[in-house]
Formats: structure tokens, C-alpha cells, sequence
């Protein structure tokens, strides 16, 4: 429930209506709910949630209610709850398949579209396509742009056996004849999110995922700085180019109990450990292995003003999902070294160490940016400077 008369006070106030940023126009993606907002001295408010903006509606006119840190923060703690959208599903569909999708879509993620053609699922954008046949839903073939010279293109093997594959709700499900576990699919800008769905005692405690990319790789636990490990895996290719991620470990019960688990690597094949045989949990359980690109796209921009290059880092929607979850340390150097080898050839990077420093303050401050601006002519200041400076020292 929310409550609109403290709602439209937060609007209506001047502090809410400097941080009213009008829109001539917007196609709304993704909405959670909408509310109307009868104020007698104010007007009527039309307020629109999507997954992290609030708008404000008047006749045709979006205003965006910006990110200014108390503001939203008032308004989020009307909203008691994060408006899960739970899919209803088809009346063709069983229930069981009807409940996997539900269950997924209480993990927030932001989904690429995904359809049906010719037997296959298919998902594209932009450059990236990926495709699971309908009939062998075992087998993903996916391909990403990149920093990198070439796209990232790799074949990925689920422990399933001859699955047949539904689509419903843009999640692509899957069931092992023999075993007592589902696998989900959903497809991310930029990376593939695979969920064991763990239905029951006697189901498997070993789930190993076989990759194949069309380079030669090694696969290796991600370190950060000081040699520790968070649990997630980096990819790396023959020149020792961070080329791909596979995020920390996860598992959950149905009650939201975190359960052990952690990667066993062998070669190209890493297997998710979940202990939850003889423990007392509540079935079912979610473990969600994802794989991704650090970065979509790069490019050099020159601000006059400063008379010096900027290089724009547009990271994938996979990449910005891990940078939001607590076990992350180990994503900096690897993904540093990925930027690095992608673009320090170029004439406009000096300056090494300020970039770094502006490169580590976007991904612990703001890494939900569309985009990392990492200046080439700032200095290269201490930790501290770069908070307070705001990345921008």
C-alpha cells in the first residue's frame, strides 16, 4: 500500500519539484505499478514505478523524478513491498512450468526479448543473438558484441538430457526427463542467466555447465588485488584478455535461506556444488549461475571544455546486475584488464593510474551508469578525493 497523501506532499514540495526533470516523450518499459494522486491544491498525480525510475504523468507530459538520494529514498519507503511481477502463465501450460517461471521472476532481471522462429528460440539485439533449439533446449549458442576486436560468440551445454524447451514470459524453461530439477533460461544485454530450479531432497547436488568458445580459454577463479576470491569465474583467452565472467554462486531456498555452494572447475566445465541433502531447507531451491561480457561497447569523446579525451564505457545489463551484488571484489582487476587491453593503444590514453582510480570509483559508487566516463586528463588523487570528487577528481 502506499501512502498518496504523503506522496503527493514529497511532490508537491520544492525541494520534490526541483528534481522534476520534464520529458517530451517516453515509451514505458517494464512498469510495476501505477497510481493516481488527487491533491486539492496541487492537481491530480499520475506516478509510474518501472524497475528503478519513478515518473510523474501530466496529460502527455512525463516529468522524471530523479535520483537525488533522500528524495527517492522517501518516496521507495512508501512502497512496502518490490512488486514482484508473478507470471500467470497460459491455461495450455501445466503448472509446474507455470510455478518455474514464477519463481524466476521474483530474481529480479532485465530480460532481452526472446521468440519462437522456426523451432528455435531466438533472441536478438542489437548485434547480439542467441538461440536455443526448441527440441535440444541442452544446447545455447549465444553471441555478444564486445570491447574487444571481435564479438564473443560461445556454446553452452546444460546438464540436461534431450529437454524440451517452453517460452513463456521471455524465460525459456526446461525440464530433465529423468531428474528432479528444472533449468530457466533468460537472456540479458550482454549475458545468459541459467536457474536450477531444485525441486526436491533427492535431487542432484552437482549441476556442471560445459562452455565452449570459439577461442582457446582458460577458465580460473576470479582474485581481486590482495590474491581473495568472491566465488565468480573469469574467462580468459590465450593473450591473457578478459573475455567473459561467470558470476559468484548462489543458492536459495523457497524460504529465502541461503544455502552453501561454490564452483568446481575442470577445463571448460564449471559445476555448481548445492549442499542442501540432509539440511533442513524448504523445496524448492534456486541456484543461478549467469555468464557474461564485462562491456557492450566503448567509444572516445573529446570535451571541449577540458581540451581532452574522455572514454565512455558502456556496460553490459549482466555486468551492472553482478556490480549490485555484495560479493564483487574480484570483478575489478579482471574487468580493469579487459578495458585495459581493449583500449590503451589508443593515442588519447595517458594517465594510467587517474583512470584506474575513476574506473574503480564508478564500479564501487555507480555502477548502475549507463555509461563510465573515464577522463584522461584528471589526476590520479587518493580513494577518499575520488568519493568525495564524485568519480571526477
Amino acid at each position: 500500500q502506499v501512502d498518496k497523501e504523503k506522496l503527493a506532499g514529497i511532490l508537491s514540495s520544492s525541494r520534490g519539484r526541483r528534481h522534476l526533470k520534464q520529458m517530451s516523450s517516453h515509451a514505458t518499459r517494464d512498469v510495476q505499478w501505477e497510481i493516481d494522486i488527487v491533491d486539492d491544491v496541487q492537481g491530480p498525480y499520475h506516478i509510474v514505478l518501472e524497475k528503478e525510475n519513478f515518473w510523474y504523468v501530466n496529460g502527455d507530459e512525463w516529468f522524471e523524478i530523479l535520483d537525488s538520494g533522500k528524495l527517492m529514498d522517501e518516496i521507495a519507503a512508501l512502497v512496502n513491498d518490490k512488486f514482484d511481477i508473478v507470471s500467470q502463465g497460459d491455461s495450455s501450460i501445466d503448472t509446474e512450468t507455470a510455478t518455474a517461471a514464477a519463481i524466476i521472476e521474483q530474481v529480479e532481471a532485465d530480460k532481452a526479448s526472446a521468440e519462437t522462429i522456426g523451432g528455435n528460440i531466438v533472441s536478438k539485439l542489437n548485434s547480439q543473438l542467441v538461440t536455443i533449439d526448441s527440441d535440444q533446449a541442452e544446447m545455447i549458442s549465444a553471441t555478444f558484441s564486445s570491447i574487444s576486436e571481435d564479438n564473443t560468440h560461445f556454446n553452452i551445454q546444460l546438464p540436461l538430457d534431450s529437454a524440451i524447451a517452453e517460452l513463456i514470459d521471455g524465460v525459456v524453461i526446461a525440464k530433465d526427463r529423468d531428474l528432479d530439477y528444472r533449468i530457466t533460461t533468460e537472456i540479458l544485454e550482454g549475458g545468459i542467466r541459467n536457474c536450477f530450479i531444485i525441486e526436491k531432497p533427492d535431487s542432484p547436488e552437482l549441476y556442471p555447465v560445459s562452455y565452449a568458445f570459439d577461442e582457446s580459454v582458460v577458465f580460473e577463479y576470479s582474485v581481486d588485488d590482495y590474491g581473495k576470491r568472491d566465488g565468480s569465474v573469469c574467462v580468459r583467452n590465450n593473450s591473457g584478455e578478459s573475455v567473459a565472467f561467470i558470476s559468484p554462486p548462489w543458492a536459495t531456498d523457497s524460504n529465502g535461506n541461503a544455502l552453501d555452494t561454490h564452483y568446481v572447475i575442470e577445463n571448460t566445465t564449471v559445476t555448481q556444488v548445492v549442499e542442501h541433502k540432509g539440511k533442513d531447507v524448504s523445496y524448492p531451491i534456486i541456484a543461478d549461475p549467469t555468464i557474461g561480457i564485462y562491456f557492450s561497447n566503448y567509444k572516445w569523446e573529446y570535451v571541449s571544455a577540458y581540451k581532452g579525451w574522455s572514454l565512455r564505457l558502456y556496460p553490459s545489463t549482466a555486468f551492472i546486475n553482478l556490480l549490485q551484488q555484495p560479493a564483487r571484489s574480484a570483478l575489478y582487476a579482471p574487468s580493469w584488464a579487459a578495458v585495459y587491453n581493449a583500449c590503451h593503444s589508443n593515442s588519447h590514453w595517458i594517465n594510467t593510474n587517474s583512470m584506474k582510480g575513476q574506473y574503480d570509483c564508478h564500479l564501487t559508487w555507480a555502477p548502475t551508469k549507463t555509461y563510465y566516463g573515464i577522463d584522461a586528463w584528471r589526476p590520479y588523487v587518493s580513494a577518499l578525493q575520488y568519493y568525495v570528487t564524485k568519480c571526477n577528481p
